[in-house]
């Protein structure tokens, strides 16, 4: 856990005080990438199916000097916790799909296999090449997945987490998602919380959204569209609220017969790092006028 954040009994404690309070505690999760962990011996190359040669994982300053693979402490002393990648479960080079950045966000497989920016794209598995099929029945799932899953595990059992805001997952291959879900949702039952509550961020539209989620098993999916745009409106009094509350009536969209589905299937926040009401650009709730850059209000 990093410490800027506080220690495990912080955690604990915020927790124990939000359940005192009625209020139920949510983490945002990332299983589709890790850091800028390591750099490419070209540096920042563009997907194009095939897999580069990496320099080395970085180390606590960003320079790319360790071993790309397991770290052996008694060599590498100041490794550990900033440098490379840890649990040391992840340092094997097959943990990363090391296929370059995404330039095509809506082309299947680089979407999946490629890096989010600068961000490392995790393996999680495949469709098995005895069918070749594609479906989401036959996939299999890497080691790292299977990792990812009980470090999450971990920190339900260990803090008494409500759900997960699962991040990106548009970037993950549907069999890996409802792979995650299908343990997460198990194992948060094993432990009485039969409503433990898995929040997918699924950009691409509604439709696509709830085909995703529906598909996965996740719980709901993350409006970060036009819902977004709206509900600020609402709050801030610069729209009619009818304008917010009609997307959620108006469920033919994904053929649902009933127009109170969308009830519970979309999640919305006031204010995050993701919020984008002024075209491409992300700023906070509070920003006002437009940005000179997109990312100006990223963090």
């Amino acid at each position: 856990m990093d410490s800027h954040f506080g220690t495990r009994a912080d955690l604990q404690r915020l927790v124990n005080t939000a359940h005192n309070m009625g209020i139920r505690v949510i983490l945002d999760v990332i299983v589709n990438h890790s850091g800028d962990v390591f750099r490419y011996e070209a540096n920042d190359p563009a997907w194009t199916g095939e897999k580069f040669t990496v320099r080395g994982f970085r180390d606590a300053g960003g320079v790319p000097v360790l071993p790309f693979g397991p770290i052996d402490l008694s060599v590498h002393p100041n490794a550990f916790p900033d440098g490379a990648i840890w649990p040391s479960e992840f340092q094997n080079r097959d943990t990363f799909t090391r296929e370059g950045h995404i330039n095509h966000f809506d082309d299947f497989p680089e979407t999946a296999d490629g890096d989010f920016f600068g961000l490392k794209d995790l393996y999680h598995g495949q469709q098995r090449a005895t069918t070749g099929s594609g479906g989401i029945d036959e996939y299999e799932v890497s080691p790292t997945l299977r990792h990812l899953c009980e470090v999450y595990k971990f920190w339900i059992a260990f803090a008494d987490i409500d759900g997960f805001r699962l991040d990106t997952v548009k970037h993950m291959d549907p069999g890996a998602t409802r792979f995650f879900a299908s343990v997460i949702h198990e194992f948060a039952q094993v432990l009485g919380k039969d409503d433990f509550y898995i929040i997918g961020e699924i950009t691409g539209g509604r439709e696509f959204a709830f085909k995703r989620m529906e598909e996965t098993g996740l719980d709901a999916a993350l409006a970060i569209s036009d819902e977004r745009v709206k509900m600020t409106g609402l709050v801030k009094g610069e729209i009619n609220p009818n304008e917010y509350f009609d997307l959620f009536r108006n469920s033919l969209l994904v053929r649902k017969e009933s127009h109170v589905w969308f009830r519970d299937k979309i999640v919305t926040s006031v204010d995050d790092h993701d919020h984008v009401d002024q075209g491409s650009q992300k700023h906070r709730f509070c920003a006002g006028g437009s940005t000179s850059s997109p990312w100006q209000f990223w963090h």
